[in-house]
């Protein structure tokens, strides 16, 4: 009985630990076979039970599949900078009076965090956009990577009011205080699979200003 915002940014959430897991410095193959079959169900089936709710009992199953599937990964890979930058998003925008669920402030900085992963492990960021149904035809592995962070993108704009930083109620002024909170969670970005430096960081939190 999840209202549609509410399904959209617990969705993304799980769809951004299986692919943070996928992509970490500690991924196994073990661990890599879970990701996939977490990625396998909720990019098929994301959109269903965000639009049909209620009436779309199998999407919501699906879906709860793929959080769970993705939330065994969590104690033994976790996540990576996407999650570690949108603490800074959550902190700030808190701090601020208007709250960005964590799910969205993930959704945000995930695109350009796969983007900046890329060089290491565009092969994972592939098999997802393939079970995504995006159009691979001819397609090098690194172009169906940026499809994949492009899909997060789009379904994020699409499904939930947070578009962007400034749609978020966050300006230019907050980036340095959110890079520093992101920077602070060394956690997760020691497992990042392309170091993220600060000026990376600064630059992925500007390509989401508008």
């Amino acid at each position: 009985s999840m209202p549609p915002l509410l399904t959209a940014v617990t969705g993304l959430d799980a769809l951004g630990h299986a692919l943070e897991c996928t992509a970490s410095k500690k991924s196994s193959p073990i661990g890599d076979a879970v990701a996939r079959e977490a990625l396998k169900v909720g990019c098929s089936y994301f959109e269903r039970a965000v639009e049909r709710g209620a009436d779309d009992p199998e999407a919501r199953f699906q879906m709860s599949l793929c959080s769970m599937l993705a939330g065994f990964l969590l104690s033994h890979i976790n996540t990576g900078a996407g999650h570690a930058l949108g603490y800074g998003i959550e902190s700030v925008s808190k701090e601020k009076g208007k709250p960005v669920p964590h799910g969205a402030a993930v959704a945000l900085l995930l695109p350009g965090v796969m983007k900046h992963n890329l060089p290491m492990v565009a092969e994972k960021y592939y098999y997802a956009a393939g079970v995504a149904g995006l159009d691979l035809g001819g397609k090098s592995r690194e172009d169906g990577a940026r499809l994949m962070a492009s899909w997060v993108e789009d379904l994020r704009r699409k499904h939930t009011p947070f578009g962007s930083l400034t749609s978020s109620g966050l300006t230019a002024e907050d980036i340095p205080r959110m890079v520093k909170i992101g920077m602070s969670v060394d956690r997760l970005l020691d497992q990042n699979p392309v170091e993220m430096k600060t000026e990376n960081a600064v630059a992925i939190y500007g390509e989401i200003l508008n």
